[in-house]
C-alpha cells in the first residue's frame, strides 16, 4: 500500500494548540510492516518527532491510515472501543504484541531455521541478535553462529576465543570475501585454459598453413628456374631445326611449320613432331 500523506485535520484535544494538528500534514508514514512491527513504530516516532506531533489522537488517527484492511481487522476491536486516553500508545502495543512472533517462535527460529544462505557472516550474527533479544547470552549465541558457518571459516574462527563476537564478525567477513573470490577464479580457470587452447591450435594450424604455401611457392620458383634454364639450352637446337625446316624442306605447308613450332616451344619432342609432320606431307 502506497504511503499515505497526511491531510486531513483531526480534532484538536482539550488545549491543543491549532498549530500542532496542522503539523500532521507535513507527515509521509511508511506501509505498516508486519514483519517487524515494532522496527516500523521506530521509524513512526522519528517523523513525529520530526514534524513535532505531540497530540495522542493525531497520532492515533494517522497511524490508521496507514494500516491495510487485513491489519485493521487484527485490531477492530481496538478500534471499535478505543480508550479514553493514551489511544496511540495503546494502539502501538497491541500491533506490537498480535504481529511480533513470541519469544517461543523467535527462540525456535533461532535454534533450527535460521541459516546463512546468501549472507555475509556478520549479517546473519545481527539476525540472530535480533531474534535472541537480549534473552540469549553472547556465548549461546557464539555458539548457535558458528554451527551455521563454513567449515574452513569455523576453523580459522577457532582459535580467537579472545575476540569479541563483533570483532570475530569481520573477520569473518574477510575470510568468507576472500573464499567467494577464490571459488570465482576456480570456476573461470577451465573456461581461460579451454580458450588458450582453442586459440593455440588455431596458431598451430595457421602456422602449417603458412609454411605449406612458402614450401610451394619455393617449389614453383625452382621449376620455373628449371624451365628457364631448359629453353636457353635448347635453344641452338630449335635454332637448327628451324633453318633446316626452311631451307630443306620449303615445300612444306606453312600451317605444318607453325605446328612443329608450337610443339618446340612447349617442351615436347619437337624432332618425332616435326618429321612425322613432314612425312605426312
Amino acid at each position: 500500500m502506497a504511503s499515505p500523506g497526511i491531510n486531513v485535520e483531526t480534532p484538536n484535544a482539550p488545549g491543543e494548540p491549532q498549530a500542532a494538528v496542522e503539523e500532521v500534514r507535513q507527515v509521509k508514514l511508511p506501509p505498516f510492516w508486519q514483519v517487524n512491527p515494532t522496527l516500523w513504530f521506530t521509524q513512526v516516532d522519528a517523523q513525529f518527532y520530526t514534524y513535532k506531533v505531540k497530540s495522542d489522537i493525531t497520532k492515533y488517527f494517522t497511524v490508521i491510515s496507514c494500516l491495510d484492511s487485513a491489519v485493521l481487522q487484527e485490531v477492530s476491536d481496538i478500534l471499535v472501543n478505543p480508550p479514553e486516553t493514551d489511544k496511540y500508545e495503546n494502539l502501538k502495543r497491541q500491533l506490537i504484541e498480535r504481529f511480533s512472533d513470541s519469544y517461543d517462535k523467535r527462540l525456535k527460529r533461532l535454534i533450527n531455521d535460521i541459516e546463512l544462505g546468501d549472507k555475509s557472516p556478520s549479517q546473519l550474527l545481527r539476525e540472530m541478535k535480533t531474534l535472541a533479544d537480549n534473552k540469549v547470552s553472547d556465548e549461546v549465541l557464539k555458539t548457535l553462529w558458528l554451527q551455521r558457518l563454513p567449515t574452513n571459516i569455523q576453523a580459522i574462527l577457532s582459535a580467537s576465543s579472545d575476540v569479541t563476537l563483533e570483532n570475530m564478525a569481520a573477520i569473518a567477513d574477510k575470510i568468507a570475501e576472500v573464499r567467494t573470490t577464490a571459488c570465482a577464479m576456480t570456476s573461470a580457470t577451465p573456461h581461460i585454459a579451454a580458450v588458450n587452447k582453442k586459440e593455440s591450435i588455431a596458431q598451430a594450424s595457421s602456422t602449417t598453413t603458412i609454411q605449406a604455401l612458402q614450401a610451394q611457392v619455393e617449389n614453383l620458383t625452382k621449376m620455373v628456374e628449371q624451365l628457364c634454364r631448359g629453353g636457353e639450352r635448347e635453344r641452338p637446337r630449335y635454332d637448327r631445326w628451324r633453318s633446316r625446316l626452311f631451307v630443306s624442306h620449303s615445300h612444306v605447308n606453312p600451317q605444318t611449320l607453325w605446328w612443329c613450332f608450337d610443339i618446340t616451344v612447349r617442351g615436347f619432342s619437337s624432332n618425332i613432331a616435326c618429321h612425322s609432320s613432314i612425312n605426312s606431307c
